[in-house]
């Protein structure tokens, strides 16, 4: 689903390309300046980051900071738990994963966690599986995408594409 940015979302997005895409924009014009890829790829994340979150790259008030998304994935979460649905959700960013998790005890939702700094994976994963207990999976896209069966979702979201689709799509079909 797309949706638009968020008053303050669009603020913040607009400042940090004002800021740094001109000059990126002169190099990039200048047949004598090497190609700053860092410097695109940078600037193409924070980007990203402001799209799910503002508090991914000011963690000022965090909680308090307005995301459009968050109130798209409210949405369809609420639709897939409403359908009796399990749902894994997946985020290039562990930050993320975390705003995520606070987001959801907020709304007294329960749900499971697993990123690369989880220790019990397979206890995780079971008690996601088995259809008993949380039916919500947040996941890092790393930590969920390889060596794992979430047999147990019906729906899957992707919070935030990433750079390899091929990554995505064995996220997926995990």
């Amino acid at each position: 689903r797309y949706c638009r940015l968020a008053d303050e979302q669009q603020a913040v997005y607009r400042a940090i390309h004002s800021q740094q895409a001109p000059e990126i924009a002169a190099m990039l014009r200048n047949p004598s300046c090497d190609v700053p890829y860092m410097h695109i790829f940078a600037l193409l994340t924070r980007l990203k980051q402001v799209c799910d979150h503002p508090a991914l790259i000011d963690e000022q008030d965090a909680a308090g900071a307005e995301s459009a998304k968050i109130e798209v994935f409210d949405e369809i979460l609420d639709e897939a738990l409403d359908g009796g649905l399990q749902v894994v959700v997946f985020s290039q960013y562990v930050k993320m994963i975390a705003i995520l998790s606070e987001h959801l005890e907020r709304r007294r939702v329960a749900h499971l966690v697993l990123t690369g700094e989880t220790r019990d994976r397979g206890r995780i994963i079971r008690r996601f599986n088995s259809e008993q207990h949380e039916r919500v999976l947040l996941a890092s896209l790393l930590a969920g995408g390889v060596g794992i069966d979430l047999t147990g979702a019906s729906v899957v979201l992707h919070y935030d594409r990433w750079w390899n689709p091929a990554k995505e799509n064995q996220a997926t079909d995990r």
